[in-house]
């Protein structure tokens, strides 16, 4: 049963601290605190995870799986799961109840009307064009099938001024502290994100278009989560790994805690 856990973890999953040798440390760290890289998927999920729970015995696909953090939560319960990204996920590979498949979310390969559900985030802000992906979410989808799509809502910026000095410390200080020097706006090309015109507005007139009504629409990652984000890449790999377990204890406060503009959103779509 361990060797099955730990083959659908993050290939890249251990890490131990400073000064520790023992292969203890790194499997006590995933244990206690989960995969360090995923903060932001860890706050998706605290609002995606009732949506994924109530999915069972169905015909599922995940677009754009990437390290399968989600498609795992999308097996169980009677689903027939499949996953597809262009990158080889061995970790979904040997999963017993997942299907992957190497491909692009712009050409699906499977025939019209195929799934019942229809997964994909955190996959449209690192396209140029969302659009030929959401076609092919709407053609691979039956009728009254539905769509979870979550994506970011613009750029990154940081919610409070002390942020963006800290970013601009002098560089003996930088990298006394492990901080890493960046200016505003280029964030988002450190996390991949090539298309920061993203608005719920658009998605949601693009989706209608293709057949896909919207059912639910929510914001999430408002001031808070936002500072808790760049906090958490403010910092080099060290910083990030140490401060990892208490950023993501205080991820629950991005729902209690709301000021600004929220960055991210999702919205569940259903096919007319």
């Amino acid at each position: 049963m361990a060797q099955a856990v730990k083959a659908n973890r993050p290939v890249d999953y251990r890490w131990r601290p400073p000064g520790f040798k023992s292969e203890f440390w790194s499997e006590a760290y995933y244990r206690l605190f989960g995969y360090y890289k995923a903060l932001n998927r860890y706050l998706r999920m605290q609002y995606l995870e009732s949506e994924i729970a109530s999915l069972s015995n169905l015909d599922l696909l995940d677009v754009g799986c990437g390290d399968g953090q989600f498609t795992v939560r999308l097996a169980g319960r009677g689903n027939r799961v499949t996953a597809i990204d262009p990158s080889p996920s061995p970790q979904l590979m040997n999963h017993p109840e997942i299907r992957f498949i190497s491909a692009r979310g712009e050409s699906l390969p499977f025939p019209a009307e195929s799934f019942d559900v229809v997964f994909c985030s955190d996959v449209f802000e690192h396209l140029p064009s969302y659009l030929p992906v959401l076609a092919e979410i709407g053609r691979v989808l039956r009728p009254g099938g539905k769509a979870i799509i979550s994506t970011v809502e613009g750029g990154l910026r940081s919610p409070l001024p002390f942020v963006k000095a800290a970013r601009r410390a002098p560089t003996g200080l930088a990298r006394l502290l492990n901080i890493c020097q960046y200016g505003d706006g280029e964030l988002d090309g450190r996390l991949g994100h090539i298309n920061l015109g993203i608005t719920m507005a658009d998605l949601l007139r693009d989706a209608e278009k293709r057949g896909l009504k919207a059912l639910r629409t929510v914001r999430y990652c408002w001031g808070f989560g936002r500072l808790l984000m760049e906090l958490f890449y403010l910092g080099g790999e060290r910083w990030r790994k140490t401060l990892f377990p208490f950023l993501r204890i205080a991820l629950p406060l991005d729902k209690a805690i709301r000021f600004g503009q929220a960055w991210q959103f999702y919205v569940v779509l259903e096919m007319g």
